[in-house]
């Protein structure tokens, strides 16, 4: 029995199959490469915490990062704008400790801003403000909201990648159709 599928004919599907490989694979590289890009680490947590109105007799403030910590710095600046005595130290690897030389007294908002270098060489500056009102409670742990930034380069790889396949196809059926055409009677 002769063979019904001519040898010359199955090269343009290979050539689309490897190619819609090709694509994918570029998919996935992307979407591996965009899972190492994950934002640097930050300030998880803190005592004072970001927007909290606090009160009682507050000397120190806490820090809670969520990568290991080599150094920490920065400043606490009060209401009327001038720089707190403090002395920022690594309590553990992933707290710090705001050490403040008085106790906080004058109402208002306070900012704190940090300055964290972490083991891998990561830089991270961050600030935030707290307000001080003597008869409130006393401080707690405050975990800031977490942003939903989603994935958006894992939505776009796809998008990409899809787009790329239909190309593809579309091209595919093209050669087809065009060969349809040629091979039908005159």
């Amino acid at each position: 029995m002769p063979d019904l599928i001519d040898p010359f004919k199955q090269r343009p599907l290979r050539r689309c199959v490897r190619a819609v490989a090709m694509v994918l694979g570029i998919g996935l590289l992307g979407m591996l490469a965009g899972c190492g890009e994950e934002e640097q680490g930050g300030l998880q947590a803190a005592s004072p915490g970001p927007d909290a109105t606090v009160g009682g007799e507050i000397d120190q403030i806490e820090l809670l990062y969520d990568d290991i910590i080599a150094s920490v710095g920065g400043t606490v600046t009060g209401p009327s704008g001038e720089a707190l005595d403090a002395e920022f130290v690594v309590d553990n690897q992933i707290r710090a400790l705001v050490e403040l030389v008085e106790l906080l007294s004058e109402p208002g908002e306070y900012t704190v801003r940090s300055a964290v270098v972490s083991v891998v060489g990561d830089e991270i500056d961050e600030s935030y403000v707290f307000t001080y009102e003597p008869d409130a409670a006393p401080p707690q742990l405050v975990f800031p909201p977490e942003e939903d930034a989603g994935s958006p380069w894992l939505l776009w790889t796809l998008i990409i990648a899809g787009v790329a396949v239909i190309i593809v196809l579309l091209a595919r059926l093209a050669v087809s159709m065009r060969r349809l055409r040629e091979s039908l009677p005159s």
